[in-house]
């Protein structure tokens, strides 16, 4: 079974953290030992039907900003999804400069999603749809919206990204082993060729 690191990053207030609780206690999610790590949530995911991943979940705050450029988790990570409040533009902002920062300093072949949380206070919304939408495209981040309340758009959010990791798998995170053991095949190859032809 394989394991995706997800990391979850956001303001304080934005609903991260009620965001990552909606979605483990869904009755079709199988969790464990999440009480054993702090701001760490392990689960079971299935997706296509037939396919589980395991998948552990990291809490992570913005308050200490120097913490994108040194926590332990973010190399490791092979998804982040960014979370703002729709009702608070200000939290938008700071999800923009954490994205830019994240994308200067980590693989820009991530995969990355942009989430508008608290789609149930949809009408005191500060923070458009489209305008977020439109941000998310053009830094190749993928884009929804949620409530952790109403449990709206939840289980998408995860499914959505553990999917995007799941296609681009083989493409992003196996292609180095696969190119260095072509890379040993043909030294194996050349190899055999000179020696039978000095033979």
């Amino acid at each position: 079974m394989k394991l995706y690191n997800l990391v979850v990053i956001g303001e304080p207030e934005v609903g991260k953290t009620s965001l990552i609780s909606s979605f483990i206690s869904d009755y079709s999610i199988k969790c464990y030992k999440s009480e054993l790590v702090s701001g760490l949530q392990t689960c079971i995911v299935k997706i296509n039907t037939d396919i589980e991943i395991k998948v552990q979940i990291y809490d992570m705050t913005t308050n200490d900003r120097s913490i994108l450029l040194t926590n332990q988790h973010l190399p490791s990570a092979h998804g982040i999804i960014i979370v703002y409040d729709i009702t608070n533009d200000q939290t938008f902002n700071s999800c923009k400069n954490i994205t830019k920062k994240l994308i200067s300093c980590i693989n820009s072949n991530r995969n990355m999603m942009i989430v508008g949380n608290k789609l149930d206070k949809n009408d005191v919304r500060k923070v458009e749809r489209a305008s977020a939408e439109l941000f998310a495209q053009q830094n190749s981040c993928i884009f929804n919206e949620s409530s952790a309340v109403t449990g709206e758009g939840v289980k998408e959010v995860f499914e959505e990204i553990v999917f995007s990791i799941y296609k681009d798998w083989d493409r992003i995170f196996d292609r180095p082993k696969t190119n260095y053991y072509f890379a040993l095949a043909l030294t194996v190859i050349i190899c055999a060729v000179v020696i039978i032809w000095f033979v």
